[in-house]
């Protein structure tokens, strides 16, 4: 990638924006942040994530929690948001104001992987628990979240590492990568590799969609054709992912997998190529349980909008945040006290049986196998199967722990 490449795709950071003060309920449109004042049991800060790939990553993170807190919990807490822009400009100056000047009780970060550390020494001086929550494109350190953060996340990493290690034993040893320069980011792609290794497997070659096409060089779709591999992985988001999609039925490939984000349904084409796709991840739309149900049903009645993956981690976190406050008895103050409560929390949720782990401070939930398959006339991801999971331990044994194979700051869904 050259360095005019990366600029471009780096982009420039957007204006700061204003706190709003919320109260738990319902969003209404994607995009429309309503005021509301009120609900003083504690005080809870977060720090927002923005989007041009996936605007809805934001209000639907906290659109779960709103809905979890104005439905289930007897706490009602407030909520400060302060939203962050591409590239993550400001985002200690943000933090410093929540834990110094609003001085909020716990703080939900919806940041990265690579930025997270950043917020460590603030939450640190202030004494203020917060939780990362992002889709997980790499592990943190339980070091580089010192004593007040933990970190739940989507799994991105561990899915790409299962769905490796599953292709391999059930599919073919040798595969490709078809990718974009931001999604490839962090230790994705890298895990995926480690994965099919895990399992006799190889990737021989890495494709990346948006790189530019000389003038008479074969497209992408060409070179994997002559490439001749078992299968495929693509991980692609926005309208790359609907655009390889859309394609694929017109060349004669070899079987192609998805990442857990690709195969969501606001990403798939409304053509007939994403039935059948396969993918991991953490939750699954049409996932059989009665709490999947019900916080399914909740997010539509708050949002007025149907549920992806990151309105189940918001609500999923707000019941984290609601675990702790019952172990306290409500009393927020005591940010040790709250920080251990969290890590020592475990729900069962809309992605199933959620846990952390005292020593990483990172939680775990079940990695699903899911296909995607129509149903009334739109597509659905569901769950054939589960898949082994992956510590944070293995992660640190094979170099995982910090990788970041592209420069990017923003991870998936958050890159333009």
């Amino acid at each position: 990638m050259d360095r005019r490449t990366f600029v471009k795709l780096m982009g420039a950071a957007s204006a700061a924006t204003t706190a709003t003060l919320l109260m738990p309920g319902g969003l209404g449109a994607p995009g429309v942040v309503k005021d509301f004042f009120g609900g003083n049991d504690f005080k809870i800060g977060v720090l927002l994530p923005t989007s041009d790939a996936y605007p809805e990553i934001g209000d639907n993170l906290l659109g779960g929690m709103q809905a979890y807190f104005g439905s289930r919990s007897q706490f009602s807490p407030s909520f400060v948001v302060e939203q962050v822009p591409h590239g993550y400009v400001g985002v200690t100056d943000r933090a410093i104001k929540l834990a110094q000047d609003d001085r909020v009780d716990m703080v939900v970060a919806g940041v990265s992987s690579k930025v997270a550390p950043q917020l460590r020494d603030v939450f640190e001086e202030s004494r203020t628990p917060f939780v990362v929550s992002n889709v997980g494109a790499s592990p943190i350190p339980s070091t580089s979240l010192g004593r007040y953060g933990l970190h739940n996340s989507l799994g991105l990493w561990q899915s790409s590492w299962a769905t490796g290690n599953w292709a391999a034993k059930n599919i073919g040893k040798n595969s490709v990568i078809i990718t974009t320069l931001a999604d490839s980011g962090y230790a994705s792609a890298y895990s995926f590799h480690l994965g099919m290794e895990s399992a006799g497997g190889h990737v021989s070659e890495t494709y990346y969609a948006d790189l530019p096409v000389e003038p008479g060089e074969e497209s992408v779709l060409d070179r994997i054709a002559a490439t001749k591999p078992d299968f495929i992985y693509a991980m692609m988001s926005g309208s790359a992912g609907r655009e390889i999609l859309s394609e694929y039925d017109n060349w004669s490939m070899p079987p192609l997998l998805a990442s857990g984000f690709m195969a969501e349904r606001f990403a798939l084409p409304n053509t007939g190529s994403a039935a059948g796709l396969l993918s991991a991840a953490t939750w699954a739309d049409a996932l059989d349980s009665d709490e999947n149900r019900s916080f399914a049903q909740t997010f539509r009645q708050h949002a007025e909008r149907e549920p992806d993956q990151f309105a189940a981690l918001g609500f999923e976190t707000a019941q984290l945040i609601d675990e702790s406050a019952h172990a306290v008895d409500g009393r927020m103050g005591n940010g040790r006290t709250v920080t251990d409560a969290l890590s020592s929390a475990t729900i069962t949720g809309p992605r199933g049986l959620v846990t952390f782990d005292k020593e990483t401070r990172s939680s775990t939930a079940p990695l699903y196998l899911r296909e995607v398959r129509s149903k009334r006339a739109s597509w659905h991801n569901v769950v054939i199967g589960k898949l082994p999971g992956v510590s944070l331990d293995d992660a640190s044994d094979a170099g995982v722990m910090g990788a970041v194979k592209t420069g990017l700051l923003n991870e998936y869904l958050c890159s333009s």
